[in-house]
């Protein structure tokens, strides 16, 4: 049979009769392709598209072909495989994906997997060994509480997915160094925006004075017309005795005088 590739296998439409054995034949009629010296029956079936071994069997088709990928499972269809379950073969088999693409810490969940979106969820979605880090996309932001009175500074900021420590939810805090000053405390006649509303010494704090109008300008208030503010206010007096205050001749301090 004729061994045109030299491989020491021939082939079986290329024969002829002859005493002795003539050049370029050999015995065998076993060779499917005469033409590639690296295919025959004593080759090692590899991963190339050729039935190297001759035995009828192309690449996966043949137990024992070598040069084979391992591939893992993807039992969650996310896209990434875990090495718990491998299977060796040329090309992809359904289910498995290439281990190049990284190792799934969990194959259970789709939603985690390198490469993935990390979530302040107690779950490592993105597979680098951390849970619920301050890059995750769905953390809060926390403002500083310095002066521990339950209320932060919102220039002083941190995102996390956890609330650190000295650290709060509310941003409503005007002065983060004195504990008395929040928008939960209570407005005085001090020259401060206790309840940092924006506005210093209101009428509504709780030490505002009593004033009495004072119409007539006589220093004396009248009892029923009443203002309560911290500071004075025009036209108010902090006595209340005047029994007219609509004429100035009339008040506590006037001689009296024989005019009915």
């Amino acid at each position: 049979y004729a061994d045109a590739d030299g491989d020491g296998y021939g082939d079986a439409a290329t024969s002829q009769e002859a005493c002795s054995q003539p050049d370029d034949t050999v015995t065998d009629d076993s060779d499917c392709d005469d033409d590639d010296a690296a295919v025959n029956p004593g080759a090692s079936e590899t991963c190339n598209g050729v039935d190297d071994d001759c035995d009828g069997l192309v690449d996966d088709e043949d137990s024992g072909v070598t040069g084979t990928t391992t591939w893992w499972l993807d039992y969650d269809h996310d896209g990434y495989g875990a090495d718990a379950i491998t299977a060796e073969a040329c090309e992809q088999p359904s289910g498995y994906v290439d281990a190049a693409l990284g190792e799934d810490c969990d194959d259970l969940d789709a939603s985690a997997h390198p490469g993935a979106g990390e979530l302040c969820d107690g779950t490592d979605n993105d597979c680098d060994g951390e849970t619920d880090e301050d890059d995750a996309s769905d953390t809060s932001t926390w403002y500083a509480d310095s002066d521990g009175d339950g209320y932060g500074d919102a220039s002083t900021t941190t995102d996390a997915c956890a609330q650190p420590s000295d650290h709060v939810a509310d941003a409503g805090d005007c002065d983060d160094g004195d504990a008395t000053i929040n928008p939960g405390a209570t407005e005085l006649c001090d020259a401060s925006d206790n309840d940092c509303d924006g506005t210093t010494d209101e009428d509504d704090a709780t030490d505002a004075t009593t004033w009495y109008a004072d119409d007539d300008g006589d220093g004396y208030g009248d009892a029923a017309d009443t203002t309560m503010a911290c500071s004075q206010p025009e036209d108010h007096v902090v006595d209340a005795t005047d029994c007219d205050d609509g004429d100035d001749d009339i008040h506590p301090a006037h001689p009296e005088l024989c005019d009915g």
